[in-house]
């Protein structure tokens, strides 16, 4: 799951001061439906997270004690999927479930409900204009509806499909290349990027992997729009290396073990989501929403990973000859 859902309640105060009275709280609000989905191309099962804010006519302490006081009593869920921009809308099944983990809080069960359909995502790469639709009806309010198109896939070009060495040397850096599937697509409005180094350790107890991380994240405002690169100099590698491995005496010997790649995408809603991370507030909503009638998200994220590959013998021999490594006893690799 790629979720990151929390209960949401807002709370309407107002507070009236007299020169001999307490102040008092007022104003009763009419609940607002607020409504989560990260739809994630590397996921099958989406899920749809619908609550409510509750107004001030309850203490809030005193209503989060009533598990379903963060859920609407009666919906009705549609979600339709567009393949491409000349399709018609294809209309989803769609199942409510209990369980799924919510933050702690105050409210008394630590489990959420929520609606969820199927849809493989990733068997869409190399479609244009696939869309997803999310309509909620509860009675008494107007049609709350969130629509998105699908986030293009992410193809890495460099290291290669069947490359399975890595070279990095004082004089030639290790780069990572990547764009879309397909010319047309529109660019990411963000990229991350995460490459993990593993280093095994010998101990007497036997062996354990520790890791180094370089972490990137890439702008709409880079110079390509569709085309993104890392590039990892010998100097920034030695550097991760020394901030984040500590030097252990029980440690016999240091292999290298397997390099991994992982690059993600996410769409425009949330790159301006992000910008927000404080969402919904009733005293100042400066949060960013892309819910009609309703407060919320929809967003589209892609993920892609190339992993197992191992640095070759040059760049093994190189490392292990660095005086500033010497403290971590690199080796060369077991065969």
């Amino acid at each position: 799951m790629s979720l990151f859902y929390r209960g949401l309640a807002g709370i309407l105060i107002i507070f009236y001061f007299g020169c001999e009275t307490d102040p008092i709280i007022s104003i009763p609000s009419k609940p607002i439906p607020v409504v989560y989905a990260i739809f994630d191309d590397s996921d099958s099962i989406h899920q749809i997270l619908i609550e409510k804010s509750f107004g001030a006519q309850y203490n809030p302490l005193t209503v989060a004690n009533i598990y379903d006081s963060l859920f609407f009593d009666d919906l009705e869920v549609i979600v339709a999927f567009k393949p491409n921009f000349t399709s018609p809308w294809q209309n989803l099944p769609i199942n409510k479930e209990n369980g799924l983990q919510k933050d702690s809080g105050y409210f008394h069960s630590p489990q959420n409900e929520y609606y969820y359909f199927k849809l493989k995502l990733s068997n869409l790469l190399g479609k244009y204009g696939d869309s997803l639709r999310v309509q909620v009806n509860i009675p008494g309010y107007e049609e709350i509806i969130g629509q998105i198109e699908i986030i293009d896939p992410l193809i890495i070009s460099t290291p290669k499909r069947g490359q399975q060495f890595v070279y990095l040397v004082p004089s030639t850096t290790f780069k990572v290349h990547w764009d879309h599937s397909s010319p047309g697509q529109k660019p990411h409005a963000m990229n991350e990027i995460d490459v993990q180094f593993e280093f095994i350790e010998e101990t007497s107890q036997g062996f354990r992997s520790k890791f180094v991380k370089i972490q990137n994240t890439q702008w709409i405002s880079a110079p390509s729009e569709t085309y993104r690169e890392m590039s990892i100099t010998y100097e920034e590698f030695i550097k991760a290396i020394l901030q984040q491995m500590t030097v252990n005496d029980s440690v016999l010997r240091t292999y290298l073990g397997y390099i991994d790649i992982h690059i993600a995408g996410a769409d425009t809603n949330l790159v301006q989501y992000k910008k927000y991370l404080n969402g919904y507030s009733d005293y100042n909503f400066a949060g960013f929403s892309n819910i009609k009638n309703g407060f919320g998200l929809f967003t589209s994220v892609t993920h892609t990973y190339k992993d197992s590959l191992r640095f070759d013998y040059e760049t093994r021999q190189t490392l292990i000859n660095e005086n500033r490594l010497k403290k971590y006893k690199l080796s060369p690799w077991m065969e």
